[in-house]
Formats: structure tokens, sequence, C-alpha cells
């Protein structure tokens, strides 16, 4: 095979595996769920959401889950690439 073609067959095979990639690293739990506060609520209750998501390692209690359907599976508010 001559050396230039192997070139592109590896070029085409590398930009093929690259785009396969996700370049966009996930979300931890956590910071899903202040951006869903983010997506419900400004102000002193954006910060409250927050803070709970932290204190409770983003496990929302209905409460919040009452106010904002984002917290809900079904209808996330942040989606992922």
């Amino acid at each position: 095979m001559d050396f230039k073609l192997k070139i592109v067959l590896l070029s085409v095979l590398l930009v093929l595996q690259i785009s396969n990639t996700s370049s966009v690293p996930l979300l931890d739990p956590i910071d899903e769920c202040i951006l869903t506060c983010d997506a419900c609520f400004k102000g002193q209750t954006l910060l409250n959401c927050a803070n709970d998501c932290i204190f409770t390692q983003a496990v929302m209690n209905d409460h919040w889950k009452l106010f904002c359907p984002f917290f809900d599976a079904n209808t996330p508010a942040v989606k992922m690439i």
C-alpha cells in the first residue's frame, strides 16, 4: 500500500475516532442539581435550592420538586450532549 494512502486512511480513522468521543465531560449530579435550580429559581430561592443540592448530595426533597418540574427525571433542565 502506498505511504500517502496509509497516512490518509490513518487521518480519516483518527478524525472518526475523535468525533465519536464526547468533548463535553459529564456533569456531577450536584452540578446538574444546581443548574436545575437555576432553571427554576432566582435570587435567595436559587441560593437556598443550590445549598440543598450540596447538603443533600443532589437528592432533592418533594418541597423543591413541587415548585420545579425539572427535578423530575422525565423533564430534565440540563440535557447532556
